[in-house]
């Protein structure tokens, strides 16, 4: 590359190798078994134990597993090609016109399911 003024030294480019270590942990282990976004897992039964205190997510379920025992739901499969049923979270807030709260309420329903899943 030439250098900046007139007359200046040309000037070496260097290229840098992009390694495994600029990777997340979490991207690392999908793709490393297969698992896209949105894919269904398989863990075997006995192979994981539900975590009930300390979790770490919000998730629906949360479980400790080995890594080796977790299997990606082939997409040719029924199962593997489904899409989970949405849920959808309705909140609704009434406030007076000092900004306090009047009332509340939450409607919870699910994709598929005639009746609401949950109401407060």
């Amino acid at each position: 590359v030439p250098g900046a003024g007139e007359g200046a030294p040309a000037r070496e480019v260097q290229a840098v190798a992009t390694f495994e270590a600029n990777i997340p942990m979490i991207l690392r282990f999908l793709v490393d078994n297969d698992l896209g976004g949105g894919r269904w897992m398989e863990l075997p039964a006995g192979a994981y134990s539900s975590v009930t205190e300390g979790r770490l997510s919000g998730a629906q379920l949360e479980v400790v597993a080995d890594a080796a025992a977790a299997r990606a739901v082939p997409l040719d499969e029924e199962a593997g090609s489904s899409v989970p049923p949405v849920r959808i979270l309705s909140i609704q807030t009434l406030a007076d016109a000092d900004g306090a709260l009047g009332a509340a309420a939450i409607a919870l329903a699910v994709e598929g399911s005639a009746r609401l899943h949950a109401r407060a």
